[in-house]
């Protein structure tokens, strides 16, 4: 058998337990309206909880439709059954309409249980019955057809007027209606154990025949006998309540072994799965409480729903709203905390390597600094390496006389302002492309205060435009280099040296010197 719970095993002894006070009642009842109501009215009832218990259990809307269209064509039937036997009159024509009628349910039926195996295994998104819809146009007619079964007796007739209670014979829309019923049935019953035998559920195909052959053996026993066998004078059933009780029983049994899908049995699921969760109503009582999970007390889920809770060295309790609730679920952070702290120690180690390469570059930058100083300085000193010279050679040189060495002084003080001078500008064209022409124009005035004190005359010329002038590292370089080369040529018989900046286009430096001799080198 398939495994029930608890709920599932009550509900199902409580429906018994009504069917069967319902046909003992409407077995043993005495004459009399009320009487004949009762067992109408629970047979109703019956039926109508079980629409009730089927729309909340079966998942799929296809299907639900049609079982809750099946129990209410039954719910028809008794309700068309208590009126005749309460209201109207025997042999009246309301009574034979009333039971005319009795054949829109059980021939609608048998065409809704044909759907409902056309659905399984299929979703609703297939629309499986949309192509057989057209089902509906003969359904409607057969039960016209016996509605109006006194225009033209098709279904029933008689030699004597037709009562629908006295002796009558059936006619071939009666078969053909007949025809109808046991051919859908049967191809409902066929397609269901079909899906069995494909699914799953093949185990346990026999759970739904044994209500099915029942009402078949019923039925037959009923239709070969004439009528309901009896027992003391009683009837032991009626044709409608086999048909009726039958068909709903064999449904049930396809919900049971889960061939129609349903949305029963989540308790004993949560109760066996493997997740730490405890579910609980707005008071927190608890509802459902996995067998993993941890048990929890009132202070605790309290808490849990202000933040995560510490529940062991590696374990957090949280929780979160639900409709109706909360759930609280515990969180296992052993994995998490240990890539934590990997990913905490690997960022350690990134740290101290990020350290390490920043004093590396501090020190590879201080070592570019310092080579390009020291190629600087060296290049700074082959630049001036000939004045250092001379300014050693005029300072130890021997003189006869104080004017002889205040000269070599005098000369001193013009290389050595060049040698300043050409290192600053060294200096500052580095690591540059350009170099102002306001810093040439200072380097040659100092050059040109020591050279008043040699005793010449000097002199600077150039627009105002000159302090914003910027020249070509080699060309600055150049001018400065050629106003002392010429400078140096003149000495010491030059008295005057005028310099010249024309800035009109481009840049042109004119030296002017009262010294005809005085030329550069011709190999400078």
């Amino acid at each position: 058998m398939p495994y029930m719970s608890r709920d599932t095993k009550r509900n199902i002894f409580l429906f018994l337990s009504a069917f069967l006070i319902a046909e003992i009642e409407s077995v043993i009842s005495p004459p009399g309206i009320l009487f004949k109501s009762l067992s109408a009215i629970l047979y109703t009832a019956i039926l109508i909880a079980w629409t009730l218990t089927a729309s909340r259990r079966v998942v799929q809307r296809s299907i639900r439709r049609c079982l809750i269209g099946v129990s209410m064509l039954f719910v028809l039937l008794f309700l068309l059954r208590m009126v005749r036997y309460t209201v109207a009159a025997p042999g009246t024509t309301l009574s034979r309409w009333l039971w005319y009628w009795y054949y829109l349910p059980m021939t609608a039926v048998p065409l809704l249980l044909f759907f409902s195996a056309l659905c399984i295994g299929k979703t609703d998104a297939d629309r499986p019955v949309r192509r057989a819809k057209w089902l509906w146009l003969p359904c409607a007619m057969l039960v016209l057809g016996i509605a109006t079964n006194d225009l033209h007796g098709w279904a029933f007739y008689s030699e004597l007027p037709l009562t629908g209670s006295g002796e009558y014979f059936y006619g071939w829309m009666y078969y053909v209606d007949a025809a109808w019923q046991a051919g859908l049935i049967f191809a409902a019953f066929v397609l269901m154990l079909r899906r069995c035998r494909l699914s799953r559920w093949r185990r346990l195909a026999w759970v739904p025949v044994l209500p099915f052959v029942l009402m078949l053996l019923l039925l037959l026993l009923y239709g070969v006998g004439g009528g309901s066998p009896t027992l003391y004078g009683h009837r032991l059933y009626n044709f409608q309540e086999v048909y009726c009780f039958g068909i709903i029983a064999f449904l049930e049994c396809c919900i049971q072994i889960g061939l129609i899908p349903t949305n029963t049995g989540y308790g004993e699921i949560f109760d066996l799965s493997s997740v730490r969760a405890t579910l609980a109503e707005a008071d927190d009582s608890i509802v459902y409480h996995s067998q993993n999970a941890i048990p929890l007390t009132d202070a605790q889920m309290q808490a849990a729903k202000i933040g995560a809770v510490r529940m062991g060295e590696h374990l957090y309790l949280r929780s979160a709203p639900i409709s109706g609730g909360a759930v609280y679920w515990t969180e296992d952070h052993t994995v998490i905390d240990e890539m934590n702290g990997d990913l905490e120690e690997a960022a350690e180690r990134i740290w101290e390597e990020n350290v390490l390469i920043q004093e590396e570059n501090r020190i590879l930058e201080e070592k570019a600094r310092y080579e390009t100083q020291n190629r600087l300085y060296n290049q700074i000193a082959y630049l001036t390496h000939d004045r250092l010279t001379r300014i050693d050679q005029l300072l130890h040189e021997a003189t006869d006389s104080e004017g002889a060495f205040r000269q070599n002084l005098a000369l001193s003080t013009v290389l050595g302002a060049y040698v300043k001078r050409r290192g600053n500008l060294a200096i500052l064209s580095a690591d540059r492309d350009t170099l102002s022409l306001r810093d040439v124009l200072l380097s040659i005035h100092e050059s040109m205060e020591y050279l008043t004190v040699y005793g010449v005359e000097c002199g600077v010329y150039a627009d105002k435009t000159a302090e914003t002038k910027e020249l070509p590292v080699a060309t600055a370089l150049l001018c400065y280099d050629l106003f002392q080369e010429a400078a140096e040529s003149a000495l010491p018989d030059v008295r005057t040296i005028m310099v010249h900046f024309d800035l009109r286009d481009g840049a042109q430096m004119t030296v002017m010197l009262d010294e005809p001799a005085a030329l550069p080198d011709a190999d400078w």
